[in-house]
């Protein structure tokens, strides 16, 4: 990856964590989540900003909730079809779950809609589960979609284990950055070569 983004001079980029599946064990979930950091770590010396990881490095260094890493958490996200069907989420297309309306729908509101409420009360502040997680704050809660088809009898409204490993393992590392540099008197390489509106953006 590191030669990769060297040889066509890419400035920026986002990694995705594959998609749950009962297959899929927790170990792999723990291990991409060593691998985020660890390119995270090279990439930053290089300048290069990297968006996965950037989410919880930009919550935790302004000390502001990250309540949301998907666009339809938040129910700010509108997903039309080829055939002018509306849904919440691209991840449903194929089935076309929660399409629930079309664009010849001059009546329809979001911000009443049923589905669109559900989807924006799925982030991790106002899941019972979430709240003694050490990690709440950055976690932004993940896809419920993921989250939903992990196993037999999960929903939406279940909790996506590949955010939840790898928000913990953020977490784990920044506290420890963070302390790396207080002790040692060390800049910090969160924002070492990265330009600051790129964070504050």
């Amino acid at each position: 990856m590191l030669e990769l983004v060297k040889k066509y001079n890419i400035k920026g980029f986002g990694f995705n964590i594959l998609m749950s599946d009962k297959n899929i064990s927790d170990l792999h979930y723990q291990k991409t989540s060593e691998f985020l950091i660890e390119m995270f770590k090279e990439l930053r010396k290089l300048g290069i900003y990297e968006d996965r990881m950037m989410r919880k490095v930009k919550s935790f260094a302004k000390s502001s909730v990250y309540f949301s890493d998907c666009a339809a958490t938040s129910g700010g996200q509108i997903v039309i079809a080829a055939n002018g069907n509306v849904g919440i989420c691209q991840g449903c297309l194929y089935e076309r779950k929660y399409f629930v309306t079309n664009v010849l729908d001059e009546n329809f509101n979001p911000t009443t809609n049923e589905i669109w409420q559900r989807f924006r009360h799925l982030s991790p502040p106002e899941k019972n589960e979430c709240q003694e997680c050490e990690a709440l704050g950055i976690c932004g809660g993940g896809c419920p979609i993921s989250a939903a088809n992990e196993k037999a009898g999960n929903t939406i409204d279940s909790l996506d284990r590949r955010f939840c490993i790898h928000a913990k393992e953020s977490l784990k590392f920044l506290i420890s950055d963070l302390h790396r540099i207080v002790t040692k008197g060390e800049n910090s390489e969160i924002y070492e070569k990265c330009e600051v509106e790129k964070l504050t953006k």
